[in-house]
């Protein structure tokens, strides 16, 4: 276990910033990254995914914005060195994005870059220069929508190129109206 400081976390939550706050881990054998967000009254987790996996072409699954209280988070790293553009195509309207124009934004190895948008962004194509990592969040999410309660939720999104055709889930046996899914 590796604790980060909370310098570490991306903090702006205006609408859209580049902070340099991406985080590499190297190891001399082969291991497993699990990422773990602890806020108050809300934990989420992901798996991180081996840069030898990344790509450059996904399109983002996240969460609808459906309260006052929580917004879907859409955050890009760049890993490789040099600079990577990267080309968003967001689906939804956010803070001087209109839905459908393509924009970019130019990344240093180590940037991560944050977009806080409104709506449901799952679509949103994301392509660049370089690999990058693409994350899908939202900061208060009510799953399903209209639980009492929400939580902020994360996701590393993996590339196009690592999609599969079957899927084996696993109910959790706490659960007493079934599992929610997002295909």
């Amino acid at each position: 276990t590796v604790p980060l400081p909370a310098a570490a976390f991306v903090t702006d939550n205006s609408g859209e910033n580049t902070q340099r706050k991406g985080v590499q881990v190297t190891a001399l054998e082969e291991v497993a990254v699990y990422g773990l967000n602890q806020r108050g009254y809300s934990t989420d987790a992901y798996l991180g995914l081996p840069t030898d996996i990344l790509e450059s072409e996904y399109y983002l699954l996240s969460y609808p914005a459906h309260t006052s209280i929580g917004r879907p988070i859409v955050g890009v790293v760049a890993g490789a060195p040099g600079t990577t553009t990267v080309t968003i195509t967001p689906t939804v309207a956010g803070p001087g994005r209109p839905a459908g124009v393509p924009y970019t934004v130019s990344l240093q190895q180590g940037d991560a870059y944050q977009y806080i948008t409104g709506g449901d962004p799952s679509g949103t194509t994301i392509s660049s220069s370089q690999p990058v990592a693409l994350f899908g969040g939202h900061s208060c999410a009510q799953v399903p929508i209209g639980t009492p309660a929400c939580d902020h939720i994360i996701e590393q999104i993996p590339p196009t190129t690592a999609w599969g055709r079957r899927f084996l889930s696993v109910p959790l046996k706490t659960r007493l109206n079934g599992d929610t899914f997002r295909i």
